[in-house]
């Protein structure tokens, strides 16, 4: 039996169907990567954002999401570098790769890992850039704490001298506890 339906619904079924299926594939490596799905409209400043997205950025569910607003809730210290980063990927078609801080609306500051990339329109006007964001706070926090047991192992292990002419009061107390030796030191206690 032949079916009497056009054979274009059924490609346009297929090729909806294939949609779906990518999209859940793209929905689960994000979920499972715990990263926030993006797009952004440059010529209108509008955005658009994940529910994961969102929830790092502490933007609520029916909040308006824009080019604008996100550089408000860069953290102050960062925003220019973010603006000048997004501009040169913008005016060079660079895919973008950004660390920054952000305050989110509750106050709270967070550390962000974002890629994107453009569409591969011309330059000038319409062009549209997706991408993910990821909350690396946890990571960050663990660099600094490195950082800081780094710089104390150096410090534990650097010749006396070199602490004094970096922290002269250390010299000085340490002077003073040679000078009143163990017995002296007892006393004072």
């Amino acid at each position: 039996a032949t079916s009497s339906r056009p054979s274009i619904p059924r490609s346009r079924w297929r090729v909806e169907r294939a949609l779906r299926e990518s999209e859940g594939r793209v929905h689960l490596a994000a979920e499972s990567a715990r990263a926030g799905l993006w797009g952004l409209d440059l010529a209108s400043g509008r955005a658009w954002g994940t529910p994961r997205l969102r929830e790092v950025f502490g933007i609520g569910p029916d909040d308006d999401l824009s080019y604008a607003k996100f550089l408000r809730l860069v953290h102050h210290g960062d925003r220019e570098r973010v603006a000048r980063a997004i501009d040169q990927s913008v005016r060079e078609g660079l895919e973008l790769d950004l660390e920054y801080r952000i305050v989110r609306p509750d106050g709270v500051e967070r550390w962000i890992g974002t890629r994107g990339h453009h569409d591969g329109g011309p330059p000038a006007g319409g062009r549209r850039w997706s991408g993910a964001s990821v909350d690396i706070t946890d990571r960050k926090r663990g660099e600094e704490r490195l950082l800081h047991l780094r710089r104390q192992r150096v410090v534990a292990h650097e010749p006396m001298e070199r602490r004094d002419e970096r922290e002269p009061h250390i010299g000085i107390v340490a002077q003073e506890v040679d000078d009143l030796g163990p017995d002296r030191l007892d006393e004072r206690r």
